[in-house]
């Protein structure tokens, strides 16, 4: 059982806890959340590109 002030901060110790189940070390998940933020900022600057170049090519 979690004890805690108010139902926001136990919501986010359970997602804390669910997230580290998959890693070693707190580390290794702050690892991971960085990497797929880069992979999510390379996506979306891929997509844009696409979406400029085909408008570029209707021109």
């Amino acid at each position: 059982m979690i004890f805690t002030k108010n139902k926001a901060s136990a919501l986010q110790t359970l997602k804390q806890r669910w997230e580290m189940q998959n890693y070693e070390s707190l580390d290794e998940l702050l690892t991971a959340k960085k990497i797929q933020k880069k992979q999510n900022i390379i996506e979306y600057g891929v997509a844009n590109y696409e979406k400029y170049r085909l408008f570029a090519w209707n021109d």
